[in-house]
């Protein structure tokens, strides 16, 4: 017998615990035509996945597996929270597989077996079907094969799509392939019945036979045959919706026309078009209005002078919709986002009245910031700015913009509690300085509001900019009727906004909106600005009681309650959900809502980077934190955030970049040396030329505790021990929270140890182990996460057993599978207990495991820090520097 036809000879059974390199089987979860699904334990990072299997008989043909491959490693760069992340692609006994994340739930095609599903459910999960499938477009990957139970629903009810890039090589009973295109019949795309080459415009016109047959219960080309089928695909017309069902919202049938047009140049282009048709469309649906342009004349009933005004812009609109000035020529002839930024109102007020004026700029600028269609700065980035004698024409290249919106505000009180408030504000066109449009609105203090929204309506009017319903409802909105709220409300954002590790200016940014509060008990804002603040109190470590948690929670019950517009409420529930219960998923889900409604918000944006970086989606937190740049470029905070990233991922040129950028935009503050410096001893370990980058340092900040705590870490590296103690000592005036003083006081004994000071070295780690245990018994935030320093607390002091239990506690309480920065920082800590209490090889699997994912662990750390001394003999250890220099670089 002839083996080489035999399509199943690389067919092996798997069954429970059978090992697929570091996948350990636990049971078979699916089957079909293109293979097998099983979830397995990764036994390299602790966690379940899902690995799939190419079918046996598609194994033989060498296209199909390198196919398989290639689309499947493309597949794998998709980092989005609407796409099931691919892990791995590898291949066991000639046989292809992937590994991707579990996803607890059920395919749209179960979810919906026998259900009528509210309409609002329908475009909601249709909406989050076009972000994920954006995403992967912009990466220029095709799905191929959209259809039901291709989509998933988790836990949440967020939308996961699968199998991306598998379509064109799969095969089954219910697949079918012409010319050389693979897909499902019933949801292919005409072109792709005709073998024509594909684009992601395929992938639309699959989506729209999932809505229309999640309207109607029925597919729009099924037919009795797949012959019938697929002419129908290419010749047929579905029916209308109207005939299967009654009742569906205007505007529907136009989207499902669109999306089902055969001629691709008709279609939808890109999804984020009919995203924003669904989007509108849904929101309609919610306030039982519709989209409007805000080309038409805006009418307010309190302010009939708007009226006029609006009419005035009229000429200015039509000139400029007519030459469009801001457009510029692309290669699918598309404009390109309009970049704006709002300078801070000058106050030609009282003095006190400052932060008034800027609490007017801030939200101009939180009003525009809410249109997807414009890229509008941060108000810090703005604010660097303020009382510049620069040319317009600077700043707008500074801050990477085509227009500037200036202006000047004066407040003053008429007698008998009224008071006047006097607006200028204009619009300015960057490249030539020339002005497009300006306005003085003098008003009462209680018409703030509406001079507010008419400046940014006409700020976006005169850009031609159409708005969805949504945005032009929040361009209107008055966040409070109470001015008195409102005022601490401005006074405590200001607060806020300048507070840099100040609890005095975090203490009274709380009282001021508690105040806003009291005054106004709907006051949505406010309640999510409070939130938010408390939330970050028990991140920190600064009131971080069960009871600050709980008011945090309060408050951002009644954020959502009261919001109706639901951004900055879900932005506050996301900082609750990851700052004060690390519920990463649920953080994450509330946060890219809030960029839904807040779309320019690069606060928001930043915090998701943050969240996604502890779910272990690295790529997708570097490339949310670059985004957050371009709105918020002089924001230091975020680009800190960008060299962390990139230090964790051993990405050393593009650290190096952002350090540099870092440095020229801000000279005077020391966590631009501190990054420099710490970038330097990660990459080489290099000590001397760390310490380089912390003499250059302006003066004035060399007593920072940042720069004293990355001094102290060069003179650990030189085993200076006597100079790291000095240094360490030092920063003592900069204690605040409990958790402070623990690591403190946990440093001084290490110190005292090494130098051989056995007395005060026992003292200061009892000191210190007092610390964690109150930190624990109070039940703060950092509690879980100084159960490793106790653990390294007990090795040094001899308790080695004790020392284990520590670290194998934390390791239990952060498991890399639930949080990648702090569990790989605890299983560094686990190492080092591993390495002092003499159990070397366990110390180095972890260290292995370590450099092969980011963490804080680098080849330049493991060969300066005198903490892995005592391997450095070790063969092992030697192969793993020599391993991961190659692998790294420098």
């Amino acid at each position: 017998m002839n083996n080489d036809d035999d399509k199943t000879q690389t067919h092996v059974v798997l069954t429970k615990g059978t090992t697929v390199g570091h996948y350990r089987i636990i049971e078979k979860i699916g089957a079909g035509g293109m293979g097998e699904v099983y979830l397995a334990e990764d036994t390299k990072l602790n966690r379940n996945v899902a690995v799939k299997f190419l079918s046996a008989h598609l194994c033989q043909d060498e296209n199909c597996r390198k196919r398989f491959t290639r689309e499947a490693q493309a597949a794998a760069g998709l980092d989005h929270p609407n796409i099931a992340s691919i892990h791995e692609v590898g291949e066991y006994n000639g046989r292809p597989f992937y590994s991707m994340q579990v996803v607890e739930g059920q395919s749209l095609r179960d979810a919906v077996a026998g259900k009528d599903l509210p309409m609002e459910q329908i475009l909601e999960v249709t909406i989050q079907v076009c972000e994920g499938l954006q995403a992967a477009h912009d990466k220029r990957i095709i799905h191929r094969d959209i259809k039901p139970s291709n989509i998933l629903l988790d836990g949440h009810g967020r939308v996961r799509i699968v199998d991306f890039g598998l379509a064109s090589v799969v095969g089954s009973e219910h697949l079918t392939k012409t010319g050389s295109t693979l897909g499902t019949i019933g949801y292919m795309s005409p072109e792709q019945v005709q073998g024509e080459e594909i684009d992601h415009r395929s992938d639309l016109f699959s989506l729209g036979v999932v809505l229309y047959e999640l309207i109607t219960k029925q597919n729009p080309f099924k037919r009795d045959s797949e012959a019938a089928t697929l002419k129908a695909v290419s010749d047929g017309l579905p029916e209308p919706l109207a005939r299967f069902k009654t009742g569906l919202p205007d505007g529907l049938q136009p989207i499902i026309d669109k999306a089902l047009e055969k001629d691709v140049k008709t279609r939808y282009q890109h999804a984020d078009g009919m995203l924003s048709d669904l989007m509108r469309l849904k929101r309609s649906l919610e306030s039982g209005a519709s989209a409007v342009s805000v080309g038409s004349v805006v009418r307010w009933p309190t302010r009939s002078r708007l009226v006029a005004t609006t009419l005035a812009i009229v000429a200015v609109v039509v000139t400029l919709v007519a030459i469009r000035p801001w457009v510029m020529p692309s290669a699918s002839d598309q404009p390109d986002k309009i970049m704006l930024a709002v300078l801070p109102f000058e106050n030609l007020g009282d003095p006190e009245d400052e932060y008034f004026a800027d609490g007017v700029t801030e939200e101009i600028t939180a009003r525009l910031a809410r249109v997807h269609e414009l890229g509008v700065i941060c108000r810090s980035s703005s604010m660097r700015f303020k009382g510049s004698e620069k040319p317009l024409r600077q700043i707008g290249k500074e801050l990477g913009v085509n227009y500037i919106v200036t202006g000047t505000v004066r407040w003053q009180s008429t007698g008998n509690d009224t008071s006047l408030v006097r607006v200028t504000p204009q619009l300015v066109r960057v490249q030539d300085e020339s002005q497009v449009w300006a306005d003085i609105y003098n008003e009462e203090l209680t018409e703030v509001f509406a001079v507010q929204a008419s400046i940014a309506m006409t700020v976006v009017s005169a850009l031609g900019v159409s708005l969805l319903d949504e945005e032009k409802q929040a361009l209107e909105s008055r966040p409070t009727e109470n001015m008195e709220a409102y005022k601490f409300y401005l006074r405590g954002r200001d607060y806020w906004s300048r507070y840099a590790y100040d609890t005095g200016d975090l203490d009274r940014a709380i009282g001021l909106l508690e105040k806003a509060v009291e005054l106004d008990t709907t006051f949505a804002e406010a309640y999510a600005a409070l939130s938010t603040a408390r939330s970050w109190c028990y991140w920190i470590g600064y009131h971080a009681s069960s009871d600050m948690l709980k008011m945090a929670e309060e408050a951002a019950d009644r954020a959502v309650r009261y919001d109706s517009l639901q951004g900055y409420s879900r932005a506050a529930l996301g900082a609750l959900y990851y700052w004060g219960y690390q519920d990463y998923d649920r953080a994450l889900e509330e946060l890219y809502k809030a960029h839904r409604h807040l779309p320019n918000n690069s606060e928001v944006m930043a915090m998701a980077a943050y969240v996604e970086r502890r779910l272990g989606n690295w790529d997708k937190s570097l490339e949310l934190q670059k985004k957050a740049h371009e709105l918020a470029p002089f924001h230091s905070w975020i680009l800190e955030g960008m060299i962390e990233c990139t230090v964790r991922m051993r990405r050393w040129s593009d650290a190096a970049m952002y350090a540099e950028k870092a440095l020229n935009l801000f000279p005077d503050q020391a966590m631009p040396y501190y990054q420099k410096a710490r970038l330097i001893l990660h990459r080489d370990g290099n000590y001397m030329e760390a310490r380089k980058a912390l003499q250059s340092a302006p003066g004035n900040i060399r007593t920072s505790i940042y720069l004293l705590l990355i001094e102290a870490k060069c003179d650990y590296f030189a085993r200076d021990y006597g100079r790291a103690l000095e240094t360490v000592r030092a920063y003592s005036k900069d204690i605040q929270t409990p958790s402070d003083s623990a690591f403190y006081f946990c440093k001084l004994a290490d110190l005292h140890r090494l130098l051989g000071m056995t007395d005060s070295t026992r003292t200061y780690y009892e000191l210190a182990l007092d610390y964690t245990t109150s930190i624990h018994k109070e039940g703060r935030i950092f509690s879980s996460f100084m159960t490793p320093s106790a653990g390294l607390i007990h090795a040094d002091m001899g308790s080695y057993e004790e020392a284990v239990e520590a670290g194998l506690a934390a390791l239990t309480q952060f498991p890399l599978s639930e949080d990648h920065l702090w569990g790989a920082w605890a299983m560094q800590q686990m190492a080092l207990i591993y390495t002092k209490v003499g159990k070397f090889d366990q110390a180095l699997d972890m260290l292995d495991t370590l450099l092969s994912i980011p963490s804080e662990t680098s080849v330049g750390t493991l060969k300066g820090d005198p903490n892995w001394d005592p391997l450095r003999d070790h063969p092992r250890f030697q192969a793993l520097i020599e391993k991961y220099e190659k692998e790294h670089g420098t």
